[in-house]
């Protein structure tokens, strides 16, 4: 399920990627969502919230996709350590700005 379409993000939310690159990456926000939500953002009856989530998770996502991991020019090269971790703790940090007050993040019993 796909919590936000390419309309809403450019009116709504703002965002700047192309189209094609924000279908492919908000498949993958959504998946995020339902993994973290217990897939429970499916049937949120709220506001907003999980297509701002899923808005901000595709942004992260191509955030991370971009990260320079090597750069060499001439003799001199510089590397950078792209660290899964701190990406995992970024996209959970993004998801719960938006879903943190729906309690779809609640990981206990009901």
């Amino acid at each position: 399920m796909l919590y936000a379409n390419y309309e809403y993000y450019t009116g709504v939310y703002g965002g700047e990627m192309s189209e094609a690159e924000f279908k492919a990456l908000s498949r993958k926000a959504s998946a995020y969502i339902d993994m973290v939500t217990f897939k429970r953002a499916r049937n949120y009856q709220g506001g907003d919230e999980v297509k701002e989530a899923c808005c901000a998770v595709a942004d992260e996502l191509k955030n991370q996709e971009n990260r320079l991991t090597s750069e060499t020019v001439g003799s001199w090269s510089r590397q950078y350590k792209v660290d899964d971790i701190a990406n995992s703790e970024k996209l959970y940090q993004t998801v719960s700005m938006y879903l943190a007050c729906t309690g779809l993040l609640y990981a206990g019993g009901a």
